[in-house]
């Protein structure tokens, strides 16, 4: 009670009308910084909705390259008589390739690492997943340059059907 008759004897020589005038001045100040505040929250939660949409969308567009990337390289593999798998771990940044050699005859080696390939497997090995990431991501153009280095002249023809067959 001590405390409350204090502020009353601070204020007592002030006018009732100037006080009530500052306080309507300064009610009206804070309304308007409450209505801004509102607004700037109401435009943080559309940024924070567009960000997670685009989240989204760039996930769901991730998984379908990998998964257009992964069958274009199996393709590619079967044009030159392998069977090949690709498995791309977007979350470990990962990419895990497989190829069996001589797929069609049965048997064959199975590689996973392409240091236990020859130099004409591996470039055409290269060149499949290259192939697979462009045929997966639209490019005006393709280039490249001495692919076809420690390839034997079957794997160099069906590295440019492949690249023929890219092209239509």
């Amino acid at each position: 009670e001590r405390v409350y008759q204090l502020q009353l004897a601070e204020h007592a020589d002030e006018d009732y009308e100037e006080v009530t005038r500052r306080y309507r001045a300064r009610k009206k100040n804070y309304m308007r910084k409450m209505a801004e505040m509102e607004m700037v929250e109401a435009e943080f939660k559309a940024l924070q909705a567009c960000r997670n949409l685009r989240q989204q969308t760039f996930k769901r567009m991730r998984q379908y390259i990998g998964v257009r990337t992964s069958l274009h390289f199996a393709r590619y593999q079967e044009m030159n008589g392998r069977a090949g798998k690709i498995k791309i771990n977007h979350n470990k940044s990962s990419l895990d390739m497989q190829v069996n050699f001589n797929a069609n005859g049965g048997g064959g080696k199975q590689v996973r690492d392409a240091a236990q390939m020859s130099g004409g497997e591996r470039s055409y090995t290269t060149l499949s997943l290259l192939m697979s990431l462009t045929s997966s991501v639209d490019s005006p153009f393709t280039i490249m340059d001495e692919f076809d280095v420690f390839m034997d002249e079957m794997q160099r023809k069906t590295s440019f059907k492949i690249m023929m067959t890219l092209g239509n």
